[in-house]
C-alpha cells in the first residue's frame, strides 16, 4: 500500500487525510494518508521526512510553517517551487525528491473556475508574504490582473518578496517607497489596553514610462503594488 502524509505544525486541524482518502476511494486507489506533526527547530522537518521515507513513504503534502524547508530539502524543483522558493508537495523517487507548489494554481482555479471570478484586468490584494503567498504570486501574475497589491505586517519582508518577483522578469516596474508603517490605535478589550498593531505598507511598484524601460514589456504587464494606508 502506498503511504502518503501531510506534514505541519500544528497539524491536528488538517482535513487533508479525510480529503485524500475520499479521493482514493472515488478513484479506486489503495493508499494510506496520515497527518504528521513535525517538531519545530533546525533540521526537524528534514528528519521527519527522512523517517517517513524510510518507512516506505511515497510523498507528502507540506503546510505551515515548513514550506520553505520543503523547498530546501528537495533535490529537484518544478518551476512553481523554484520561483516561489517554497513547496507544498514532495514526491520521492529513489534518492531524488521532487518539489512542486500548487498553492497559487489551486487558488487561481478556485477563484476563476469555481467562483466564476476571472482575474484578468482586475485589482488583486494579497495578504501576507510567507510561503503560501510566495507560491501564489506567479500564478496570480499569469492570470493577468491589472494590479497585484501585497500587504504584510512586516514591511521589509513584503518588499523583498515583491522585488524578488519583479527581478524574475514579471511586471515591468519602477519602485516608489511607500509610507512607513503606522501604528493602529490600541484597542481596549475587557478594560485592558490591547497592544498596538502595526499596519505595514511594503512598497509601490508601477509600470515605468516606455522611455524608461530597458526592455519593452507586454502591453498588459501586471503591476505589483502595496496598498495605500
Amino acid at each position: 500500500m502506498d503511504r502518503y502524509a501531510v506534514i505541519g505544525h500544528p497539524i491536528g486541524h488538517s482535513k487533508s487525510p479525510t480529503i485524500h482518502r475520499a479521493f482514493a476511494a472515488a478513484t479506486g486507489q489503495t493508499l494510506s494518508y496520515e497527518a504528521i506533526e513535525a517538531p519545530l527547530g533546525a533540521g526537524q522537518f528534514a528528519a521527519t521526512v527522512e523517517r517517513f521515507r524510510a518507512g516506505g513513504g511515497r510523498g507528502v503534502n507540506v503546510t505551515l510553517p515548513f514550506k520553505l524547508d520543503a523547498c530546501a530539502y528537495a533535490t529537484d524543483l518544478a518551476e512553481s517551487a523554484r520561483c516561489a522558493g517554497a513547496a507544498n508537495a514532495l514526491k520521492f523517487e529513489g534518492t531524488r525528491c521532487l518539489a512542486e507548489n500548487f498553492d497559487g494554481s489551486g487558488l487561481v482555479r478556485d477563484l476563476s473556475h469555481n467562483l466564476g471570478q476571472p482575474l484578468a484586468g482586475r485589482t488583486v490584494l494579497l495578504l501576507g508574504a510567507g510561503g503560501a503567498s510566495r507560491g501564489a504570486i506567479l500564478p496570480l501574475l499569469r492570470a493577468q490582473p491589472a494590479q497585484l497589491w501585497v500587504l504584510n505586517r512586516n514591511a521589509a519582508k513584503a518588499e523583498a518578496l515583491v522585488r524578488e518577483f519583479v527581478a524574475l522578469g514579471g511586471p515591468d516596474a519602477l519602485f516608489a517607497p511607500g509610507p512607513a508603517g503606522r501604528r493602529a490605535p490600541a484597542r481596549r478589550r475587557r478594560g485592558h489596553a490591547g497592544r498596538a498593531g502595526r499596519r505595514s505598507l511594503c512598497l509601490v511598484a508601477r509600470r515605468a514610462p516606455r522611455n524608461q524601460r530597458a526592455h519593452p514589456a507586454p502591453e498588459r504587464a501586471p503591476e505589483l503594488n502595496a496598498p495605500p494606508p
